[in-house]
C-alpha cells in the first residue's frame, strides 16, 4: 500500500517523504535517523517537521514506526523488481533495495507476502 499512499497524497509532507525514500531506499545505511534528519532539515534549510509530527503522519498512514515504513517501501520495491527483472538473482535485487544480506530480505519478504522471493517470482511471472 506504500505506492498508492505516496502518489495519492499530494500534500507537502508526502511529497518530501516520496522524494527522500525514492532517493535513499537503495542505500543500506539509510535508517530511521537519516529519514528524520532529511524531513527536519530539507535542502532549502527550513525546519519543516518535528520528530513528533513525522511519527504521527507515518502512524496515521498505517505504519507503527518509521523503520517499518522504510522496510515496507523496500519490500514493495523488491516485489516489483522480482517481476520486472526476472533474470536478476535474488541477492542482486536485495542489494539494489538496500539490504546487505539477501537472507534478511528473504525472511522479511516472506513475512509480508507469505512467499519466499523466488516463489513469489515463479507464481506471478507464470500468471502474467
Amino acid at each position: 500500500h506504500t505506492g498508492n499512499m505516496l502518489t495519492e497524497e499530494k500534500d507537502e509532507f508526502w511529497e518530501i517523504v516520496s522524494k527522500v525514500i525514492n532517493q535513499e531506499f537503495t542505500n543500506s545505511e539509510f535508517k530511521t535517523g537519516q529519514f528524520y534528519e532529511k524531513l527536519k532539515f530539507p535542502k532549502d534549510g527550513k525546519n519543516r517537521y518535528t520528530d513528533e509530527e513525522i511519527r504521527a503522519r507515518i502512524k496515521a498512514a498505517g505504519f507503527d514506526s518509521v523503520a517499518n515504513f522504510i522496510t515496507d517501501f523496500r519490500l514493495n520495491k523488491g516485489a516489483s523488481y522480482l517481476l520486472s527483472r526476472p533474470k536478476d538473482p535474488i541477492w542482486k535485487i536485495a542489494h539494489s533495495i538496500g539490504y546487505k544480506a539477501h537472507t534478511h530480505f528473504s525472511s522479511q519478504f516472506k513475512s509480508k507476502f507469505g512467499l519466499k522471493p523466488f516463489e513469489y517470482r515463479k507464481q506471478y511471472l507464470k500468471e502474467s
